[in-house]
């Protein structure tokens, strides 16, 4: 019943929009469609080949809210890069309000506090995990809108979103989350439109002044705090096992969930793991490896559209939190909820169609002016001017 809720309702919001009238430009054959469908398509085929036909359905709230995205996505309209910031306005009250709600249910506990916290800032000991299944997923959800509200044409309203969505991205405590926030703002600050150049060297250099101190900072926690001293949080060894599983799946993968069915101890004998906690190796092993380098060329497309005020306003600080999000969690999944299916639907949303250069008509031969009695009327014309000057009647002696 929840997942039959969850797929109407994108439905009934791409059906409010309304039929409206495409011009020929917004009707060509878009790439980043293509691309998508492609993906979709392959993952499908995986799933009903090594699991159960009625297993598809896990992928219809994900696919509903990717038909949404694409109904109502903008117009190929050229704006300046400050129209496009005021227009990114309207998705960031309704982002908003999904982040406050899940404040609020987690409060009133509605939704269980499972994840306990190393800190006792909020819900007494426990992660934020609002309306996802885990907390590095609401996270991450929370820092796309914190940086979609920081690409928006700042308002009283928008600096309200900004500071909900980084404190919903502090109480997930989610690492992963944080750090593609601080990648997303930063690829703002270097590559927007707007910024001084001063101000996109300044960037520069306090990310090179950061990037080393939070390494030593992380390695000193995990060898005092946890024991360990890996980076990575373990991921490492995650990886290079799970590397070595792509190369024993076939072309379609071993469909959906593949780890937590098959290889559930990847990191050890007493492991549980239900992913490989890095995107492209787990869609490898589960979709093939030919549907992972597709999910590559979708986030590229993405990003270099035509539409260079675009880039530089919102999708590449976007793109960018997405590839540094994929290298440790997995920010895109069809399968496991429609949340982890958010953001594709935001890039398809401030993505815009693909616009076609409709071609000049050409100039008119003499022929067609011909046929459309345009030089018969000039000639009539000059004709009827040389009668009217008058002729001597007899050469002068």
């Amino acid at each position: 019943m929840r997942g039959l809720c969850l797929t109407a309702i994108p439905l009934v919001g791409m059906l409010s929009l309304g039929r409206r009238e495409e011009s020929k430009r917004s009707r060509a054959i878009d790439k980043t469609v293509v691309l998508l469908i492609l993906v979709l398509g392959l993952q499908v085929i995986s799933a009903i080949q090594n699991l159960p036909v009625s297993y598809a359905a896990h992928a219809l709230p994900a696919v509903a809210l990717v038909i949404l995205a694409l109904a109502a996505r903008a117009d190929p309209a050229d704006l300046s890069t400050s129209n496009i910031r005021t227009c990114l306005r309207a998705p960031v009250a309704p982002l908003t309000a999904i982040l406050v709600l899940g404040w609020v249910a987690q409060l009133t506990h509605q939704v269980p506090s499972l994840f306990p916290s190393a800190r006792d800032l909020f819900f007494h000991g426990h992660r934020l995990q609002g309306l996802a299944a885990h907390p590095n997923s609401f996270g991450f959800l929370a820092a796309m809108v914190a940086v979609l509200a920081f690409c928006a044409e700042s308002s009283r309203f928008i600096w309200i979103a900004r500071g909900v969505a980084v404190l919903s991205v502090i109480a997930s405590e989610s690492r992963t989350a944080l750090l593609s926030m601080a990648a997303g703002l930063l690829l703002l600050w270097v590559l927007g439109s707007g910024w001084a150049f001063r101000q996109r060297v300044f960037a520069i250099a306090a990310a090179a002044l950061v990037a080393p101190l939070a390494w030593v900072f992380i390695n000193i926690h995990r060898a005092t705090g946890t024991g360990r001293g890996d980076l990575l949080s373990g991921r490492g060894l995650i990886w290079a096992n799970a590397s070595r599983l792509v190369s024993q799946v076939g072309v379609l993968g071993d469909g959906p969930e593949s780890i937590g069915r098959l290889f559930p101890t990847l990191a050890g004998p007493n492991s549980h793991l239900l992913e490989a906690q890095n995107l492209w190796i787990n869609d490898a092993i589960n979709f093939g490896y030919v549907t992972s380098a597709l999910m590559a060329v979708l986030l590229v497309s993405i990003a270099v559209t035509r539409h260079r005020n675009y880039r530089q306003a919102v999708l590449i600080p976007l793109v960018g939190m997405v590839v540094v999000e994929s290298f440790s969690e997995i920010p895109v999944d069809f399968w496991a909820g429609i949340v982890q299916a958010f953001p594709i639907f935001l890039l398809l949303l401030v993505c815009p169609r693909r616009s076609v250069e409709t071609d000049p008509e050409p100039a008119p031969t003499w022929r067609q002016h011909f046929e459309r009695g345009e030089i018969r009327r000039v000639t009539d014309d000059r004709a009827a001017s040389e009668s009217t000057v008058p002729r001597n009647s007899s050469a002068p002696s």
